[in-house]
């Protein structure tokens, strides 16, 4: 049976709570929403969505929207779902099925939409033209019908594929020798000596391969410690932001990072400079300060934000800014820094130490 594609994501309803995407979405049709707080088209599209989804979910339909933003900051996503109003399930930022799902289903523009079962199955490729269609006919629920419809005829096809390939499954074949086991062990013993040596040998020269190549990281800095680390993809960028607030007479400093797209940094005119908050566009300096400062600009006292190319915004630690403003450090003095880098690198060599002793003790 086939896989549910959502299963181990993670899906944050409208009270707030944190849900299984798999579980939560079974036997659903499912419509994911490709939005932004920054994209105009989408704002005009959105109120479109909730109409969708109020007028299906009153007849207690199995529907879900799922939001897939485009946002780099946190806060422009909880600031553009509580304006809008919505009350559909959202992705985490930066989860990994959102890239997955932008290439599964060649997603270009937004908005965009796409409709499809628990099991990733597309019902509908142009959602977005379709929803607008029916409703200037008012005919919500004849559009739902119509995937319920796709979704039925998507099992039925994966039924056939899956009994077929059971009917066409070659039977296993056992074979039996005559010679006695002393002369099967020197036989396999003399067939596998030279291959296994060889084989240690090219994984020893592939890992060597692999820790040459430094490919672009951020580190995961969510409180109260980094979780992970991910790899930037093509065309993008480790994005780090660090600003300390005042709050009550008491500075608190707040880290975050995590891969973006270029052209967000582009958009906002911030690179390996680390612009501060001032520097920033006058929008940009509103958002962040209503919703981090209660638009108080005077409490933040200091900021910086960064797009790195090199390994550069995993260096903005509590290190760093104690030698540049001054401030005490609050908590764990290692959580960001570069430490887990320097324990992947421990655990790398160690294999490659390992790799070549099993290596010589085949040899000898």
């Amino acid at each position: 049976m086939a896989q549910n594609f959502f299963s181990g994501t993670s899906l944050r309803l409208n009270d707030g709570s944190m849900v299984d995407a798999g579980e939560h979405l079974k036997g659903k049709i499912v419509v994911l929403y490709f939005s932004a707080s920054w994209c105009g088209p989408c704002r005009q599209f959105t109120p479109i969505m909730k109409e969708l989804y109020q007028q299906i979910s009153a007849t207690n339909q199995p529907i879900e929207v799922i939001l897939l933003s485009r946002d780099y900051m946190r806060f422009q996503l909880d600031e553009y779902y509580e304006k809008q109003g919505c009350s559909w399930g959202v992705v985490p930022l930066r989860d990994p099925i959102i890239e997955k799902c932008l290439e599964k289903y060649d997603v270009k523009a937004l908005p965009s939409c796409r409709v499809v079962d628990e099991f990733g199955n597309c019902l509908d490729a142009n959602a977005r033209h379709n929803v607008e269609k029916y409703r200037e006919k008012r005919q919500m629920t004849e559009l739902f019908n119509k995937w319920r419809q796709q979704m039925v005829q998507a099992e039925a096809e994966e039924e056939e594929e899956a009994k077929a390939d059971n009917d066409s499954t070659s039977p296993t074949c056992y074979c039996y020798s005559t010679a006695d086991a002393e002369e099967v062990k020197s036989l396999v013993l003399a067939t596998m000596e030279k291959p296994k040596k060889d084989t240690i040998l090219q994984l020893m020269i592939i890992w060597i391969g692999l820790l040459s190549v430094n490919s672009l990281e951020c580190y995961d800095s969510s409180y109260p410690v980094p979780h992970r680390r991910t790899e930037c993809g093509p065309n993008m960028m480790c994005y780090s932001e660090y600003y300390a607030v005042n709050r009550s007479g008491t500075i608190r400093q707040y880290y975050d990072r995590f891969c973006v797209h270029e052209s967000h940094c582009l958009y906002r005119g911030i690179d390996e400079s680390c612009p501060t908050l001032a520097q920033l566009d006058h929008k940009m300096q509103s958002l962040f300060t209503k919703h981090h400062a209660k638009s108080q600009v005077n409490s933040i006292r200091f900021s910086e934000f960064c797009c790195c190319s090199t390994n550069l915004c995993n260096d903005v630690n509590h290190k760093r800014v104690y030698d540049k403003y001054g401030l005490q450090i609050t908590f764990a003095d290692n959580v960001f820094t570069d430490a887990s880098s320097s324990r992947s690198n421990i655990v790398s060599l160690t294999l490659l130490f390992i790799s070549i002793i099993m290596y010589f003790v085949s040899v000898f």
